[in-house]
């Protein structure tokens, strides 16, 4: 019956992507086709066949069932209300927001952006709280501050604009000019994200500079589907030896093979990684199907106990898009590790570990009807943000299609609170940015003048 059931959900998810493919570069009915493919269809067909338990995760049947009924439940819900959405609202051209931006004055805040990064990356570095064997060692209880939190990352921003910069150069001109500041910011940007990425063992981390240059360049320039196709294979294999490398690391720093990043290239290159071979599989059904399988255990958990959740997402989304400087006793609003405990996918006694539930398995943990309006409430935010900000080209409406991607394919199985807070305050930074720069200009006009 499962064979059947996971057939049935690739045919809908195919159905929905075909009757929305015209209605934009990954417009939000589109869009959520694709995840619910790679998220859950996909993820539960290979389940189905090598098995509902492995050294990487657990299902019980029944549980793997309810899941996908709620799933197709909430994906007609997100899909029929995005599609009206989408098809009500025209397009709006932000880009009209360019004009007098200069290219110069953005890419200096870019450069920036950089450096802060790297002076983040700095203090957790010489803290010991950075690399991938401090998750085995005992420095949990040390507190890192919050704007060395958000700093870490921001080079991101960097990546994103000089992405678009560099492929609308090569759209007017035919080439890149290697020569020009542009691109050593760019290339300097993207090696130094994939590089430490690596060194803390982050998939997504890793192939995520690759996504935004090839998002970029479909967006402005598009994308051929069998070009597609060989792109997705090449990511398939990349990821897949990603997956090797951190499961070597992860035997290095928790075994006694050695406690250097240097030992992990011995290891990978040595018999034993034969022995993690036969986890790769597992190890990325884990990983990308994570909603599915955090939404099985969560409806297991509700059809034999009579709970009620310890926390409600809504609350927890207006406590986050409030900033510390204005909340000094703000409380964490994370409930990775709470949540994890509460479904006993983590042991009651460690409170360090996080997991991600996913929207559809925190808004079912809320209940049935707080899933329903976290839908409706998703499809909502999704569309306007794209009505709006998205579907104007150029460089701002490029940025910003990036944006609109991470919080849906990245946001979709984090928690619903952290997905919408990074999308504001993202938001927030790359309007800043380039209304800064018109700033900059405008003053320096009315001083000429």
């Amino acid at each position: 019956m499962m064979v059947f059931i996971a057939m049935f959900l690739v045919f809908l998810l195919v159905v929905g992507c075909y009757l929305s493919r015209n209605m934009g570069p990954l417009s939000p009915p589109f869009f959520f086709s694709v995840v619910g493919l790679l998220y859950f269809a996909i993820p539960l067909n290979i389940i189905v066949l090598i098995g509902y338990e492995t050294d990487f995760y657990y299902v019980t049947e029944r549980g793997l069932l309810s899941a996908v009924w709620i799933f197709i439940f909430y994906y007609l819900i997100t899909y029929f209300v995005s599609f009206g959405l989408v098809s009500l609202f025209s397009p709006v051209n932000i880009n009209e927001f360019n004009v007098g931006v200069e290219r110069r004055y953005v890419l200096i805040i870019c450069t920036i952006f950089l450096a802060l990064s790297a002076i983040a990356k700095v203090y957790l570095i010489s803290s010991g709280m950075y690399f991938l064997e401090n998750k085995y060692s005992d420095l949990h209880d040390l507190n890192v501050p919050g704007i060395v939190k958000y700093l870490n990352n921001i080079q991101l921003f960097s990546l994103v604009i000089t992405s678009v910069y560099l492929v609308l150069d090569y759209k007017v001109a035919g080439r890149i000019n290697i020569r020009t500041f542009l691109f050593k910011l760019f290339a300097i940007t993207f090696l130094y994200s994939v590089f430490f990425a690596l060194l803390q063992g982050r998939r997504f981390g890793v192939i995520f500079p690759f996504i935004v240059l090839f998002l970029v360049y479909y967006y402005l320039i598009g994308v051929k589907f069998r070009s597609l196709l060989k792109l997705s294979v090449v990511a398939l294999i990349f990821f897949m030896f990603i997956t090797v490398f951190r499961l070597a690391q992860a035997s290095v720093f928790a075994g006694d093979s050695g406690s250097g990043f240097s030992d992990v290239f011995s290891y990978i290159f040595s018999d034993r990684i034969f022995y993690i071979f036969g986890g790769v599989v597992d190890s990325v059904v884990s990983r990308i199907g994570n909603s599915l399988i955090v939404l099985a255990h969560v409806s297991d958990l509700r059809n034999e106990f009579n709970w009620s959740s310890t926390f409600n997402t809504f609350e927890l989304i207006l406590s986050s898009l409030v900033p510390s400087v204005f909340w000094p006793d703000k409380p964490d609003t994370s409930i990775g590790n709470a949540f994890g405990r509460e479904i006993f996918l983590i042991s009651p006694n460690n409170y360090f570990t996080k997991i991600n539930p996913g929207w559809v398995g925190e808004f079912y943990y809320n209940g049935f009807y707080q899933m329903v309006f976290g839908g409706i409430f998703m499809s909502i935010l999704s569309s306007l943000y794209y009505c709006f900000l998205v579907r104007g080209r150029g460089v701002l409406g490029s940025v910003l299609f990036v944006q609109y991607f991470i919080f849906i394919f990245s946001g979709f199985q984090m928690e619903v609170s952290f997905s919408i807070n990074v999308l504001f305050k993202s938001t927030i930074v790359i309007a800043a940015v380039f209304f800064l720069s018109r700033f900059v200009v405008m003053r320096a006009r009315m001083i000429k003048g």
